[in-house]
């Protein structure tokens, strides 16, 4: 069997809206095939920060919780 090969990187360009449900349920079939949908959820946001590409993770790290955990 061939390598699955992991989402590109999220291109916040254009109609990023719909660009987004597009790339997560692409992101979803990517973690189903993958036998990752069940994993911590720790070890699938860091799958996701990993294929969503840099300026995601620029992003990413601009969120604020209000509660500890609630990353």
């Amino acid at each position: 069997m061939d390598k699955l090969e992991p989402p590109q990187a999220f291109a916040f360009e254009g109609n990023v809206s719909h660009g987004w449900k597009l790339w997560v349920k692409h992101f979803e079939f990517y973690l189903a095939a993958t036998e990752k949908d069940e994993k911590s959820n720790k070890i699938k946001t860091s799958i996701l920060l990993t294929c969503i590409g840099q300026k995601g993770r620029e992003i990413y790290e601009t969120f604020s919780y209000e509660n500890p955990g609630d990353e």
